[in-house]
């Protein structure tokens, strides 16, 4: 079992102890919709609330948070673990913004849990981010990698239909 697929079993395995919504995006939603690219993290979203509940399970792997993160493209509640050399991103998918640069203002970007695909991933059938979805959040603040993804995403939706 190589070191994503280890930390990716960890993290719902806490998820699910400590019964919280979440929802996998980033860049491994992405390969599962055709990315090429290297996958650099595990992003979830989780409800903003429910970040608290799971700091007594993953404290010792703590690199940044939980506390509200902002760059130039995110505004919102980051906790970032490095779980065996593996870096996972939880965010607070509650009141989560993106900086939309065509427009140049902050819009909301919260996440909607009851909107998602079930997928199998790692051998766990897991909410994922639908792919329209993903296309249309990384098309607000594009970062090279975004690109990259969309144009595969895209590609694979074409392919489906």
């Amino acid at each position: 079992m190589d070191k994503t697929e280890k930390s990716f079993k960890w993290i719902i395995n806490i998820f699910a102890k400590n019964d919280i919504s979440f929802i996998l995006s980033g860049g491994l939603a992405a390969k599962l919709y055709g990315s090429p690219r290297e996958l650099r993290d595990i992003d979830f979203d989780i409800p903003d609330e429910e970040m608290k509940k799971i700091i007594p399970d993953v404290s010792k792997y703590v690199v940044y948070g939980p506390k509200e993160y902002k760059d130039d493209v995110f505004d919102l509640q980051l906790l970032r673990l490095n779980y065996e050399g593996q870096q996972i991103d939880i965010s607070g998918g509650t009141n989560a913004k993106i900086y939309d640069k065509e427009d140049k203002i902050w819009i909301n970007d919260s996440t909607n849990f009851s909107r998602h695909e079930r997928l199998r991933v790692f051998n766990k059938n897991i909410p994922v981010i639908k792919p329209e979805e993903l296309i249309e959040y990384k098309s607000k603040s594009p970062r090279e990698e975004d690109l990259i993804d969309i144009r595969a995403i895209k590609q694979c939706l074409s392919n489906k239909f």
